[in-house]
């Protein structure tokens, strides 16, 4: 099921976005990443890549590769050791 999405961007090559991953969604059969505070379209390799780190900080960045177009990274991996990026970081100070 699709849901609409207010002001999309594109990456430019050499752009990056880095935030917080807050959802996935199809819009109109376009994915789109609630990335930090904007919203972005991604191609839909990418879903499976970066599906379970909702919750996590990473950063997407559009390259000219032809073989590698975009390419992700998790920023605070220690999020990830500790249990998961999924829950609020106050629950994973306790």
């Amino acid at each position: 099921m699709s849901e609409k999405v207010n002001n999309i961007s594109q990456l430019h090559p050499f752009e990056e976005v880095v935030g917080v991953l807050h959802e996935l969604v199809d819009d109109g059969g376009v994915l789109v990443a609630g990335i930090g505070e904007v919203n972005v379209t991604l191609p839909w390799d990418l879903e499976e890549k970066i599906n379970g780190l909702i919750g996590c900080e990473i950063g997407v960045l559009r390259t000219d590769l032809p073989a590698k177009p975009y390419l992700w990274r998790l920023i605070d991996d220690k999020m990830m050791a500790d249990g998961g990026c999924n829950e609020p970081k106050a629950a994973m100070a306790a």
